[in-house]
């Protein structure tokens, strides 16, 4: 059990140059700015760590010794940071002038501080270059019959996990409860949080989605009271760069920006997006990619993670919850106008609400241009969805028995075991050739929408005869069919695999090609925690 009395010196403090609060450590934010600065060190730079998944993500990208660095992404391209951990404005912006590090890392208004600082010295001007966008969701608030409102914890006692990216705020919210008797924070392993529920002896527990799949409630006296939308995602976590690195290493700055994401892109890929992976495992499997079996890297990174997010306050990072997330919008677009107005950035950000990977403006367009990672597609269809299969059928076809599908059918009914409350999406695709020869043929635009709404039709049959043949097959493996919620849709040819050319469609170019688009998709997707709906798989009727 530890206590995280480090909490306790979490603190605001109002600085009166913008219409808005100001992140900051215990001490006044108010500094005299270096006119004579030094140039920018050779490096490997210094970059801040805050002790939430992203630094998993830079972490897995750069290494974290000569075993695992040379292995790195960034190894390959040529860059290289080293990871320190207490780092407060301060101290950041002490390195940061001297030319120890370009980097700045923060909140968009530590930025925006940092660039009132250093408004008279055009050389030391912050560049925004990525956004580091994370959930701080995923926590549900478990509680007994004995609580109904937030304000019955007062006086009581609240387990909660001792890591991970959702500590602050859980700190926040316990302070917001209002009573004199504020809530105790029991900070516990994941572990002992689970047993404690098990064995009915807390009262109230957070616990992460990806633990709570190991208790069944309904079996105890606990209830969800909160569930992860009382922390939506937020992004509140900025990079940013000195103006004469920028000008003068551009390069570097695009292969950080891009091996960042390639990270991000690799370890999500591998994890299925599992988005209840809890952050210290996530971070095992990040070294994983790094190294073969050597346990040993991973256990140092993880005590590494572990101090990181005793300290995480340093960094200047302010939570806020739903009821709050108005505020924080405002509070994004005063700051994107102190950062346009100051010269930091040339267009706006998005608060990023809900987008896990939206990347900020930077100053220029040129990394816009330059999209080689299409990342937020690919992470969209990743994110969407535990695990996806497809079933290919053939001209006609009507029979989708399991004696045909045999692998891909196990293997739902598997998922289905080992995620309980997960819900399946069955969607049909259909073959467009129909609409390609009514094409060449110069149909008429009535004859055109005829065709694809019969085969939108058609593939919706589709979805429902794989439906009935799955749903058969789970419930002859002793599941319970009635727990599962099945949603199908025929989305015709409006996404064919071939890709897509004039009215959607293309012709295909092969046999193989003309095939594949003959298919039913099987979708698992998580459901919340505290009720059973699909989350962003509605189909316009």
């Amino acid at each position: 059990m530890k206590s995280l009395s480090i909490f306790k010196r979490l603190s605001l403090t109002v600085t009166f140059l913008l219409p808005f609060y100001v992140s900051a450590d215990s001490e006044s934010h108010n500094v005299t700015p270096q006119i004579e600065y030094n140039i920018v060190s050779p490096g490997p730079h210094s970059l801040a760590l805050a002790g939430n998944i992203n630094d998993i993500f830079l972490l897995a990208a750069n290494g974290s010794d000569n075993q695992t660095a040379p292995k790195s992404l960034f190894y390959k391209n040529s860059i290289s940071f080293s990871a320190l951990t207490k780092k407060t404005y301060k101290e950041q912006f002490s390195d940061y002038t001297a030319g120890d590090t370009p980097y700045f890392r923060g909140t968009y208004e530590s930025v925006v501080q940092l660039a009132s600082d250093v408004q008279n010295v055009p050389e030391l001007k912050p560049v925004v270059i990525y956004q580091l966008n994370e959930p701080v969701g995923d926590m549900v608030l478990v509680v007994n019959s004995s609580i109904q409102h937030l304000s019955d914890l007062c006086g009581k006692e609240v387990f909660a996990p001792d890591t991970g990216y959702s500590t602050a705020m859980i700190n926040v919210l316990i302070k917001s409860i209002t009573c004199d008797d504020k809530p105790s924070i029991n900070w516990s392993s994941s572990k002992e949080i689970i047993e404690s529920l098990r064995n009915g002896k807390s009262v109230a527990s957070f616990v992460s989605g990806y633990s709570l799949k190991k208790v069944n409630l309904s079996s105890t006296n606990y209830r969800i009271l909160l569930d992860d939308t009382v922390a939506p995602e937020i992004s509140g976590d900025v990079l940013a760069v000195r103006s004469d690195f920028y000008e003068n290493r551009r390069y570097l700055v695009n292969k950080l920006v891009k091996g960042i994401e390639q990270s991000k892109l690799k370890i999500q890929t591998v994890a299925s997006d599992d988005r209840y992976m809890e952050p210290l495992d996530r971070l095992s499997l990040s070294m994983s990619l790094l190294m073969t079996g050597d346990e040993g890297v991973a256990e140092i990174i993880r005590e590494h993670l572990i101090q990181t997010s005793m300290d995480r306050n340093n960094l200047n990072v302010v939570l806020f919850d739903r009821g709050s997330s108005n505020y924080f919008v405002e509070k994004v677009d005063k700051a994107n106008d102190a950062l346009l107005n100051l010269g930091v950035i040339n267009k706006p950000s998005k608060p990023g609400l809900g987008d896990m990977y939206d990347q900020l403006l930077s100053y220029d367009s040129e990394m816009q241009r330059d999209s080689r990672y299409p990342i937020k597609n690919k992470i969209a269809d990743i994110r969407s969805s535990l695990f996806s299969f497809s079933v290919g059928y053939g001209i006609e076809q009507t029979d989708f028995s399991h004696n045909q599908y045999a692998v891909v059918y196990d293997k739902v009914a598997k998922l289905l075991e080992m995620f309980p409350g997960t819900s399946l999406v069955i969607t049909g695709h259909a073959d467009p050739i129909n609409f390609i020869r009514a094409l060449e043929r110069n149909a008429s635009l009535a004859d055109l929408n005829m065709i694809k709404q019969v085969d939108k039709n058609h593939s919706l049959i589709l979805a429902e005869l794989v439906k009935a043949s799955l749903l058969n097959h789970i419930e002859f493996s002793a599941n319970d069919t009635e727990q599962i919620q099945v949603f199908t849709r025929g989305k015709g040819i409006s996404e064919p695999l071939s890709g897509g050319c004039r009215h959607g469609v293309c012709k295909p170019k092969s046999w193989s090609e003309w095939k594949s688009n003959l298919r039913v998709v099987i979708d698992v997707v998580p459901s919340k925690s505290s009720q059973f709906e699909v989350i962003g798989v509605s189909d316009e009727q």
